[in-house]
């Protein structure tokens, strides 16, 4: 029987990331996992810190994942399921086309807002998403308020590096909170 959520100290002093970086590993924890229809349970080991909130590793890939689709955003398990990468709560808020923000420069980017029942009237509270993949780690955005019109508002970012980033249509750039106008 294998219990949850119980850090071990583990035979692992430090891990080395894609860019080289040593980061030193705390433990190791066996934790239940679900992603679309796989159910299990795997053994993660816990960083000191990192960029993702988890990580998976190809001990895991070579055991569950027969292929990856990176075209189609998507993981084809050995069991021949396909499971979404890249799947939105409904409080993210994307924008419908590929945005360039050249270097060090900022940009208004037009949004939509999904609860359709505050196309117009109502506020929303925009904050930045600042965990969904590598480039929203270069795009900074701040908490704010805007004006809701015909389901679509915007949203102001700001590329803090050297080089353009290209934000992909579809892609998580702040979160949502609808705030109804009271009557």
């Amino acid at each position: 029987m294998v219990k949850f959520g119980k850090m071990s100290k583990g035979n692992i002093a430090s891990v080395r990331g894609i860019g080289g970086a040593t980061v030193p590993v705390l433990g190791e924890v066996t934790l239940p996992i679900s992603i679309g229809s796989l159910q299990t349970s795997h053994k993660f080991f816990v960083l000191e810190s990192m960029n993702y909130q988890m990580i998976i590793g190809m001990d895991f890939v070579t055991k569950y994942v027969s292929s990856i689709d990176i075209a189609g955003s998507k993981l084809i398990l050995r069991n021949k399921k396909a499971i979404s990468l890249f799947r939105l709560p409904t409080d993210y808020l994307v924008h419908p086309v590929n945005v360039c923000i050249p270097a060090r420069s900022e940009m208004v980017i037009p949004v939509a807002v999904k609860d359709l029942a505050c196309r117009d009237l109502s506020q929303v509270v925009i904050s930045p998403v600042n965990s969904l993949g590598r480039v929203s780690m270069h795009v900074a955005g701040s908490c704010t308020v805007a004006a809701v019109k015909q389901g679509k508002t915007v949203y102001r970012v700001t590329n803090q590096t050297q080089s353009t980033i290209t934000l992909k249509k579809d892609r998580p750039i702040a979160q949502q909170q609808i705030r109804r106008r009271k009557k």
